[in-house]
């Protein structure tokens, strides 16, 4: 999601008062957002550190009791792919609330959603299944 999908009624998680908006009488806040390719002022520091900080922050000073920060699998922050800056995002989180709880998802999809939507359109055009990781990575699938 993007900043302009940031949903609780309709919010933008850069815009502080819509943000300030969705976090009137809430008890506690899910931070979900993330962006997959960079667009404009729309880039990885603004959204996935940037934005979580200033999230973080203000539902602290308004008295939201849970705040959970949607990170990333390996997010780390030596890492040179610029989408693990979610691990900076997590560290901005985690000095804004130390009370945050943190989660890694392996892999996150929905309506929309830059992973199984493309996976989707790529095995509709073509004859064969691409092999991520040489065929040698695992995807960990969760059911209940």
């Amino acid at each position: 999601m993007s900043c302009r999908n940031f949903n609780r009624s309709r919010s933008d998680i850069c815009d502080q008062q819509t943000v300030a908006d969705a976090l009137a009488g809430a008890y506690g806040v899910v931070n979900a957002v993330s962006l997959y390719v960079e667009r404009g002022q729309e880039t990885f520091q603004a959204v996935h550190v940037e934005a979580a900080r200033r999230l973080a922050a203000r539902a602290r000073r308004v008295g939201i009791q849970r705040f959970v920060q949607v990170s990333g699998i390996g997010a780390d922050a030596a890492s040179r792919s610029l989408y693990i800056l979610k691990r900076e995002g997590e560290l901005a989180v985690r000095a804004a609330s130390p009370d945050a709880f943190l989660i890694r998802p392996a892999v996150m999809f929905g309506p929309d959603d830059a992973f199984l939507t493309t996976l989707l359109a790529l095995l509709r055009r073509l004859p064969a299944s691409p092999m991520f990781g040489r065929g040698l990575s695992r995807l960990p699938i969760i059911a209940e």
